[in-house]
């Protein structure tokens, strides 16, 4: 697939043979329809912020659900989604701050184009439970 791949410091590729990802039984899969650029993005890109190359970059995700893992609910082939740029990683929100609704403060979070390969690629495999429905309506652009 297409991405644009973040080899090391100023060393940003648009790669066209990059591996497509692999879903978890909960994830969805999103062909990526617009993705974010800001000053995380810069601040990998210059070395300022430390992180395990390669890594495709871009988050703030905008797309189209394309596949649907065995155990992920919500979604269907073809809904409209945004990706949160930040999600908890422990799937089962057991840490202290998930049990008390402090998502946003769990030890264990994702961050999308800096932990885990980003949105600036042809697809992102995320999971479906921090993937967010919007209208057909309402334009993946905005």
């Amino acid at each position: 697939m297409k991405a644009a791949v973040l080899y090391g410091k100023e060393e940003l590729n648009i790669d066209s043979d990059f591996d497509e990802p692999v879903m978890k039984e909960s994830d969805v899969l999103i062909q990526s329809k617009y993705a974010g650029l800001c000053s995380t993005d810069r601040s990998l890109y210059r070395g300022f912020v430390p992180f395990k190359p390669p890594l495709i970059i871009g988050h703030e995700i905008a797309g189209v659900v394309k596949d649907i893992g065995k155990s992920a609910k919500g979604l269907n082939i073809g809904d409209h989604v945004i990706i949160p740029a930040v999600y908890p990683g422990c799937e089962d929100e057991t840490c202290a701050s998930c049990r008390e609704g402090l998502t946003n403060r769990c030890k264990k979070s994702v961050f999308i184009g800096h932990g885990v390969h980003g949105g600036d690629a042809e697809y992102i495999a995320v999971p479906s439970k921090y993937t967010f429905k919007i209208k057909k309506s309402v334009p993946l652009s905005s």
